[in-house]
């Protein structure tokens, strides 16, 4: 078999020779280019020069092509590392591979294995694990071992770094034993793609186990985005990565390349489905066997029944004693390498499953918020626009958040720290509910920083600013001011504002969980949604679960595939 590239870029292909007792020597082409898979047989002369079988190939299927090459299964490809997908390139294309894995074990032979001052030893000695033994295992907060989903061995997912444009090519490789999934491709505008929105039952059907999906969708817009699992809620499992498409345009704020933060709470003791019933008929501690009361934000709001015991970055995490909110168990943090003098871009991503955090680093106390959701902002317009900086800022589930900062403090090691925003103070044992990484300085940095509460430094003079607050303000004894999100302003050089400034009709969404005594349904505008059976995206005619009218009203909740129509060219403001 002979592997061929064109002269000026084209499909990709092969030839392979074969005799034939009838005939001249033949030659089978296998071409093949993002849309999928051609196959023809080309009868020529076995003297053929391979140049000239090339350019009559190029003439035939002229078309540009990546520089990576082209394979024919998720099995033979790039597995989405750094590097896969260059600026030149035309397309991005690598494979994910979905399975189930179990924290705190190690692979080949598996071994369990327990934490042990930012380090892990095995269960059955004090040695402590060599670096590249321990980056195989999937640790997230150090506590117990239970059943998670790895992408391509990692947790979470490989990060998926592109450029503004790319033709994107995601081969997706379910080996989950029973369980089927999807991946939706979060901030992708999929103009043109909705099919590849990775909606079950709403643009596609489910992966199923031992089956493959391949994903086609133009990177559009730039900024900070990540994927996830949209099936159940296999997302708080792991089934998630980050996803970084860099911008052609030169100019936004400096620099691009950084850090990616992904954030997850997290739950020790169940799955997604048993949460999910959980959430519905309460949780109780099965240890003293009483009911565990939901928590509140520090405005009296209510959060659901997801309890959750610590959080984590980038797949890593410390759960804080129940007896002790100041002692750890010691599970190794992700950690972050910086230069005094220089400034770093740090991308966060909220994978939560429900709770907000509020994020800070230890010692630096200017934040400079560069992006939200992959748009650039600032604060003010034109020549009155400055930076947005802000003390910290709070992330809800599924929202982006891209800051710059100056190292410029002490060399050592320093806590980035995303607090949960429940009110703990009345929990009784206390409780500490934060994901945290490290940040340490080149060079001399040895020691990490003691934790504290972030706000030591927030004075009645000079209170804190936090960005994208829930609630209007916070008590004046804390001295933290909210920064409200819409003080923010576009700073995107192609934004087509003018476009929106009128609404042909506004739209309101009520989501809510308003539910009956001991029930807690999740609606919108009073319609609970019932998913469909088939994608309703390409089939509509087979849905057999619309709204009743007579069903569904003000002060009831219906179960229906709730849907509202929209026509072209109309502007809709969504309230």
């Amino acid at each position: 078999m002979k592997k061929h590239k064109c002269p000026k870029g084209c499909l990709k292909f092969e030839t392979r020779n074969f005799s034939s007792t009838i005939g001249p020597p033949s030659v089978l082409f296998v071409a093949s280019d993002w849309g999928g898979l051609r196959m023809f047989q080309a009868i020529v002369d076995g003297r053929t020069p391979p140049s000239r079988l090339r350019f009559l190939f190029c003439l035939l299927f002229a078309k540009k092509c990546t520089s990576q090459g082209w394979w024919l299964s998720p099995e033979n490809g790039p597995t989405c590392k750094p590097g896969t997908c260059g600026e030149n390139d035309e397309t991005c294309e690598c494979s994910l591979t979905i399975e189930h894995r179990l924290t705190m074990m190690t692979t080949n032979p598996p071994l369990l294995v327990l934490p042990t001052n930012g380090r892990l030893r095995f269960y059955n000695t004090s040695s402590i694990m060599p670096d590249e033994k321990m980056s195989e295992v999937i640790t997230c907060d150090g506590y117990g071992s239970r059943l998670v989903i790895a992408i391509n061995g990692k947790f979470p997912g490989p990060e998926i770094v592109a450029y503004e444009n790319h033709k994107m090519i995601i081969h997706v490789r379910n080996l989950m034993h029973t369980d089927s999934t999807t991946i939706h491709w979060h901030g992708m505008h999929q103009k043109g793609t909705p099919g590849s929105d990775g909606v079950a039952f709403i643009s596609q059907s489910p992966i199923l186990p031992g089956r493959t999906f391949t994903y086609k969708f133009t990177a559009q817009p730039h900024g900070t985005s990540f994927y996830h699992a949209h099936i159940g809620d296999q997302r708080s499992m792991g089934l998630y990565g980050g996803l970084i498409i860099y911008p052609r345009y030169k100019f936004y704020s400096q620099p691009q390349v950084g850090f990616t933060v992904i954030i997850q709470d997290w739950n020790h003791d169940d799955e997604p489905e048993a949460l999910y019933q959980r959430m519905l008929n309460g949780v109780y501690n099965q240890d003293k066997k009483t009911y565990i009361e939901p928590t509140k934000s520090i405005d009296g709001a209510n959060f659901s029944r997801f309890h959750m015991h610590s959080g984590l970055i980038n797949g890593k995490g410390r759960f804080y004693s129940y007896n002790n909110a100041l002692n750890h168990n010691g599970a190794p943090l992700e950690m972050f390498e910086v230069e005094h003098g220089r400034s770093y871009r740090f991308r966060v991503i909220s994978a939560a499953t429900l709770y907000p955090f509020r994020v800070y680093v230890q010692g630096h106390h200017e934040l400079n918020i560069r992006a939200t959701d992959g748009f650039e902002i600032v604060r003010g317009t034109g020549s009155e626009s400055r930076d947005v900086i802000v003390e910290s800022f709070i992330i809800h589930p599924g929202e982006r958040y891209d800051f710059t900062f100056l190292a410029n403090q002490d060399p050592d090691i320093y806590l980035l720290v995303a607090e949960s925003i429940e009110d703990l103070r009345t929990k009784n044992p206390p409780e500490y509910h934060a994901a945290e990484a490290l940040i340490r300085y080149k060079g001399n940095a040895k020691t990490t920083k003691d934790r504290d509460n972030g706000q030591g430094h927030c004075t009645y003079n000079k209170p804190c600013m936090i960005f994208n607050c829930p609630y209007l303000y916070y008590p004046t004894s804390t001295n933290l001011k909210c920064l409200k999100f819409d003080q923010a302003n576009s700073y995107e050089y192609s934004s087509k504002f003018k476009e929106v400034v009128t609404a042909d009709e506004t739209l309101f969404f009520n989501f809510a969980f308003p539910g009956e005594p001991g029930n807690t349904p999740g609606s919108v505008n009073g319609h609970q949604f019932v998913s469909p059976s088939y994608p309703i995206l390409t089939n509509e005619a087979a849905l057999t679960t619309p709204c009743k009218t007579s069903e569904c009203g003000q002060d009831k909740i219906c179960s229906c595939t709730y849907n509202v129509e929209l026509s072209s060219d109309r502007v809709y403001q969504f309230v």
